[in-house]
């Protein structure tokens, strides 16, 4: 009686490169950094303001070919204000998020007659208000 891993079934489909030292091929390790900071106006109001990045984890080539995502990163900017008292806090906060992508919209036989087609970019950014309201008791 044999058993089978699911590692080497999704490896023997071609669902993930031959092996996991390809992994090291197609990205690299990063960083994340985030920065934020607050000003007191008076003893119960802050102005709060934020920056969050965090950068593409692929590498700029892999297995000869340029992977055009390796400089794609995602970025936050964020600014909102807080109230408290004793009891009670309040807090409204803006995020913006924008990164763009590359994708291949479908695969292709590369032939002379066929070439490669070239890769849709699609740029996001999403924007959200996020309200906070708490008691201390």
């Amino acid at each position: 009686m044999g058993s089978v891993s699911l590692r080497s079934i999704v490896w023997n489909r071609g669902l993930i490169p031959a092996s996991p030292a390809c992994i090291s091929e197609i990205y690299k390790p990063v960083g994340n950094f985030r920065l934020g900071g607050e000003y007191r106006v008076t003893d119960n109001l802050a102005l709060r303001g934020g920056y969050e990045i965090y950068p593409s984890a692929f590498n700029e080539n892999a297995f000869g070919t340029s992977q055009p995502n390796a400089g794609q990163n995602f970025t936050v900017l964020s600014a909102g204000l807080g109230y408290s008292t004793g009891s009670f806090f309040f807090d409204a906060a803006y995020r913006l998020s924008s990164f763009t992508e590359f994708n291949t919209l479908y695969p292709s036989p590369l032939t002379k007659n066929y070439p490669e087609p070239e890769m849709a970019e699609s740029s996001f950014k999403q924007g959200k208000i996020l309200f906070t309201l708490g008691f201390r008791f």
